[in-house]
């Protein structure tokens, strides 16, 4: 049945698949085997089958998905590069002071590079960045339609 729904709600219905994906598999998996003779709580066979189907819909769902995003990829790629980015400098200001004790007590005296002011001007830039991306992207998710032919859903 085809629907048509915006790109945010694509997007939803993707987690709900894959989280029904998930039980399905995790109901074969279970049951499958078991002891001989004895009724078990779910058609093995059936819920395989059932699985097979709701994977054809999420792949034709993230091929939607990814036909819509060709325009706004760059901003997805950047907003996960700006994340790591800003990750990486979160780790350079873990240095809480300028003196360390080696093993014999001896007092080993450090420095920064990049200094703490640096570090915290660039994460406040990346930070800026990272919400406007994220405001593009969210205002693509919640405009673009999209039509999908779904069975199961």
């Amino acid at each position: 049945m085809e629907k048509e729904m915006t790109l945010a709600q694509a997007l939803k219905l993707k987690n709900k698949i894959v989280s029904k994906i998930n039980k399905l598999t995790g109901d074969v998996t279970k049951y499958n085997y078991g002891v001989a003779g004895k009724t078990r709580p779910v058609d093995v066979e059936e819920a395989m089958n059932q699985r097979d189907l709701v994977t054809y819909d999420l792949v034709t769902l993230k091929t939607a998905i990814n036909a819509v995003n060709a325009s706004i990829q760059k901003d997805i790629y950047e907003l996960a590069e700006l994340k790591g980015y800003i990750a990486l400098h979160n780790t350079l200001r873990n240095c809480d002071s300028d003196r360390y004790y080696d093993r014999n007590d001896e007092a080993v005296e450090y420095d920064m590079i990049i200094n703490i002011s640096s570090i915290d001007n660039c994460i406040e830039h990346a930070q800026e960045e990272v919400e406007a991306a994220q405001d593009r992207i969210d205002t693509f998710n919640h405009t673009t339609k999209i039509t999908v032919d779904l069975n199961t859903v």
